[in-house]
């Protein structure tokens, strides 16, 4: 009997504990709530002098669509946008970074040199996620660390691309480019091009030109920014020397063929022509140097609202790398204005995928320093004109300005000038 009383409060325990195992832990399957006012620095053109919640528009661009996706969400959320730019108020929010937002959108230069006491770093919310964004974007991701950290999830990449007319290249019997194809490949169809009297548009600013710079073994700057000995080495000027060959058979008073860019240049008749797009030239080893523009979001050490600014900025890119990348090439390409430009041709989506191809292998420009209210972003390092550089006919010639060239920068450059002082850290990523 005793036994038999045994065996039914055994059964009834067991019983017990599997109801229990079944009933679903309330911790872990109810979704997350947030509340409060999400403030988020962002780098637009032109820039807005107060603050701005997410709109909608005509064009349902990728950045505003996810806010209010977000707000929609959590509808305890309220999203508020805070311009920000180097020359308006970025120096304001550093001196009281108790008013920085929560989040803040900023160049690679930005974070590292003049922000990185204010920042949060990423590496162990990017360890909890695991293989969320394992594939190219965790590369993108890679690239914009700083000495081996990342603070910086990539949100805008702005790659050099190659627009060609296939029509006119071959009424002049030149091959179109290829996947793989070469920097000196790439020169022949220059030279083939000028004999015909046909352009090609090639780039005259030290950002545009990097990649062609290091594909042709030259280099601008170490790993911790020292220019000097290094834009003015006899391997840059060696590559200068080079260029400096091709920008002058490139010019032609004729149609141009070719033009090398950014992926959101605005080319006057992109919309109305008939062009393809190729990458960028890889150097002779096959190996690929394109350097892009790049802005990625940061949490500040001092908001209130960690959780929630890593919750919005998951959102944001998405689930996995694909969802990023396709993120990062959307967001960048509307925010230089070419889905209006270009609607919904199919060159657009030719774009985008090229765009992304570029990205994934891009490391930021080296004089991409800080985002202010000239899109560009060139004109705040010296540069030379079209003329000087074309004066450059041989190495020697090349590094005699190479020289002057570098002081200017390191003297002049924002953020560059203070670290050549003495202050600001190295970056050994």
């Amino acid at each position: 009997m005793m036994r038999t009383l045994r065996l039914v409060v055994l059964f009834s325990l067991l019983l017990l504990t599997a109801c229990q195992a079944a009933r679903p832990d309330p911790a872990v399957d109810e979704e997350k709530s947030y509340t409060g006012t999400l403030r988020i620095g962002t780098h637009v053109f032109p820039p807005k002098p107060k603050p701005y919640v997410p709109a909608s528009n005509i064009y349902k661009e990728v950045w505003n669509e996810r806010a209010l996706a977000f707000m929609e969400k959590y509808p305890g959320v309220q999203i508020e946008f805070v311009s920000v730019d180097y020359n308006r108020n970025f120096g304001e929010l550093l001196e009281n970074p108790e008013e920085m937002p929560d989040i803040v959108e900023l160049t690679l230069k930005e974070a590292w040199l003049a922000a990185l006491e204010h920042l949060d770093s990423l590496a162990g919310r990017l360890e909890e996620e695991g293989d969320r964004w394992e594939g190219e974007y965790r590369n993108v991701i890679k690239a914009m660390e700083i000495n081996g950290e990342p603070y910086l999830l990539p949100v805008k990449s702005d790659p050099m691309i190659v627009f060609y007319k296939p029509d006119l290249l071959a009424a002049n019997q030149v091959p179109e480019p290829r996947d793989r194809w070469t920097i000196g490949e790439f020169e022949e169809t220059v030279r083939l091009l000028s004999s015909r009297g046909v352009g090609v548009w090639l780039p005259d600013t030290l950002n545009a030109m990097e990649p062609f710079i290091r594909g042709l073994g030259g280099e601008y700057a170490s790993s911790d920014l020292r220019v000097s000995g290094f834009l003015d080495s006899d391997a840059t000027a060696n590559a200068f020397a080079l260029y400096a060959a091709m920008l002058r058979d490139s010019r032609t008073a004729g149609e141009h063929a070719m033009y090398v860019v950014r992926s959101t240049a605005a080319i006057h008749d992109l919309a109305n022509t008939n062009y393809s797009i190729a990458p960028f030239p890889a150097a002779a080893d096959g190996v690929r140097h394109n350097v892009s523009l790049m802005t990625g979001l940061a949490i500040s050490k001092h908001s209130k609202q960690k959780e929630l600014a890593w919750e919005y900025m998951k959102f944001l890119l998405g689930e996995s790398s694909d969802e990023a990348m396709e993120f990062i090439a959307t967001h960048t390409l509307e925010s230089g204005g070419v889905n209006q430009r270009i609607g919904e041709k199919p060159l657009y989506e030719e774009l985008k995928q090229w765009t992304k191809h570029e990205i994934s292998i891009s490391r930021p420009a080296t004089f991409d320093l800080v985002w202010y209210n000239d899109p560009s972003r060139d004109n705040i390092v010296p540069q030379r004109t079209r003329e000087q550089l074309e004066l450059y006919t041989d190495a020697e010639s090349a590094k005699t300005d190479l020289q002057l060239w570098a002081r200017e920068i390191e003297t002049k450059a924002p953020l560059l000038s203070s670290l050549a002082n003495g202050a600001a850290g190295g970056n050994d990523g």
